[in-house]
């Protein structure tokens, strides 16, 4: 006689939990908003000096309340979106190299690099600021 596989009665329904599968994927669109920071050293020659004198001989300070550290900064270093441009080129770059290659590691090559560049794109800088440390 069947027994129901020693389920208990009512168990072997289609709402049972081992019945149960993860939805489909579906796409939704979503923003995205990342707060960066980074501490680093930029060189200017937009600063003002000040000398003084004291018993030890004097020296000098540097007036820095007018300076441009934006300007500096990108005189000095990428900004984030030029660094995702560069990725996007090199990325890009090495997909072409690997259009051929027909091999299970150049194909999973191929969807790495894809992805890296779809994630690359797109961003947009609503803020951003240069101040000194």
């Amino acid at each position: 006689m069947y027994d129901n596989y020693n389920y208990p009665l009512g168990a072997d329904t289609h709402d049972a939990p081992w019945n149960w599968s993860e939805p489909d994927k579906r796409d939704f669109d979503v923003c995205v908003y990342a707060n960066m920071v980074k501490h680093t050293r930029v060189s200017t020659s937009d600063y003002c000096p000040e000398y003084y004198m004291d018993e030890d001989g004097g020296g000098c300070t540097y007036d820095t309340s007018e300076t441009d550290w934006e300007t500096a900064y990108k005189e000095n270093e990428k900004t984030i979106p030029e660094l995702m441009k560069v990725l996007v080129e090199l990325a890009e770059k090495e997909l072409d190299g690997l259009k051929d290659d027909q091999s299970r590691a150049a194909a999973h090559r191929r969807r790495e690099l894809n992805d890296i560049i779809r994630s690359a794109k797109g961003w947009e800088v609503e803020e951003f600021s240069v101040d000194e440390d």
